[in-house]
């Protein structure tokens, strides 16, 4: 899906470190996605900083998303 809408793909060798939803997908159809800043600490860092900026875009492609499936 996200490729269909341009958008930039990683397929993982390993989960994200920060969380375990990815245990779910072999019983439960789904997917999981994540807007990234390459340069930035990782959730759970004492030093994470939220970025509101990525907000509008994580609306927009998860609303695309919806619109998709």
């Amino acid at each position: 899906m996200a490729a269909e809408l341009n958008y930039q793909v990683e397929e993982r060798k390993y989960p994200f470190k920060w969380g375990g939803f990815w245990l779910l997908l072999p019983k439960f159809k789904g997917c999981i996605f994540g807007i990234m800043l390459e340069s930035h600490p990782a959730l759970h860092n004492p030093d994470y900083d939220f970025q509101m900026r990525l907000l509008k875009q994580e609306e927009v492609c998860f609303m695309e998303l919806l619109n998709w499936y």
